[in-house]
């Protein structure tokens, strides 16, 4: 059994992740330590800068999982600053900003990047595609989960509970990553 730390604070990241590698031979152990990030709208960048700087600083071997969420009629706004959006105008702020908006496409791209102490960070993505609602609705959730119904579904993601949420979030980019970290013998952990 190979032990990745995954550094994050947030539990549902920690079950999604779990829910994808219960097959593969990892173990996930949560991590919470501030990570420095870059502005870049590149989600992708911003999940190897921090899972570098993750595994030096802990010397150990690390996944650090970073999202972007991109409303298509917004130039992709607010793409990577998510968390800085929804401390300013939050949910509300985004639905005055659809207001009137008839393009209502949006997607998250979810990447999480790999990396062992002084070594270069792997990366895998995927993306899950949607739409913004018209009204806030769900009582589950933060940010995005009260306005975003996710392709394939009726309601906002704010409408499930977490077991059925974790279901919804995208989990291939976490298989796809699982493989190649399994394939990799020579990393020293």
């Amino acid at each position: 059994m190979k032990k990745i730390y995954f550094v994050t604070g947030n539990p549902m990241k920690v079950l999604v992740a779990q829910k994808a590698l219960e097959t593969n031979e990892i173990e996930l152990e949560q991590v919470k330590i501030e990570t420095p990030e870059i502005q870049s709208m590149d989600v992708k960048e911003v999940a190897s800068f921090s899972a570098e700087w993750a595994a030096n600083k802990l010397n150990k071997p690390v996944v650090k999982e970073d999202n972007a969420f991109c409303i298509e009629a917004l130039n992709e706004f607010p793409s990577t600053f998510v968390a800085h959006i929804d401390k300013t105008i939050g949910e509300n702020g985004i639905m005055k900003l659809m207001n009137g908006i008839k393009n209502r496409k949006a997607k998250y791209v979810l990447a999480v990047a790999y990396c062992v102490p002084g070594g270069k960070p792997i990366v895998e993505f995927e993306e899950l595609e949607g739409v913004i609602s018209e009204n806030l609705d769900g009582e589950y959730g933060w940010f995005s989960d009260k306005f975003f119904i996710p392709n394939g579904y009726e309601k906002t993601m704010g409408c499930y509970p977490d077991d059925e949420r974790k279901m919804i979030w995208p989990h291939n980019f976490w298989k796809k990553l699982a493989t190649r970290i399994l394939s990799d013998k020579n990393d020293g952990f």
